[in-house]
């Protein structure tokens, strides 16, 4: 079963560039590089946070990313965050985007156009 792994972090407001430009700079390559790598979003949540999320084949994958990431943040964004939170976990349930899977065809009741 796919994994994710949710990291919240906080940050003073001047330095959001700059904890962007290092998560994707290093961080994002650091998880592309391991096993198991599916996807990794950063979403900003407000002027002193951001939130990161990262998608792993299994369990292990997420333990072991969850891991590199917070060595990754006490190396190179201590001087830049001043609160994270770390979060990893099987994902239970995923919604399809606008295709849905053969699978789940005639799984899933459809929504009309008034219900959507």
């Amino acid at each position: 079963m796919s994994a994710a792994r949710v990291s919240i972090y906080e940050f003073q407001p001047e330095m959001a560039d700059e904890f962007m430009l290092i998560a994707l700079t290093y961080l994002l390559v650091q998880f592309k590089a391991l096993d198991g790598f599916q996807g990794f979003e950063i979403v900003h949540v407000s002027p002193t946070e951001a939130m990161s999320i990262s998608r792993w084949h299994s369990l292990a994958h997420a333990q072991r990313a969850d891991e590199l990431g917070q060595q990754f943040v006490r190396e190179r964004l201590a001087h830049l965050v001043t609160s994270t939170r770390s979060y990893v976990g099987e994902i239970g349930f995923r919604a399809p985007g606008k295709h849905r899977p053969a699978s789940l065809a005639g799984a899933l009741p459809s929504l009309s156009a008034a219900e959507a």
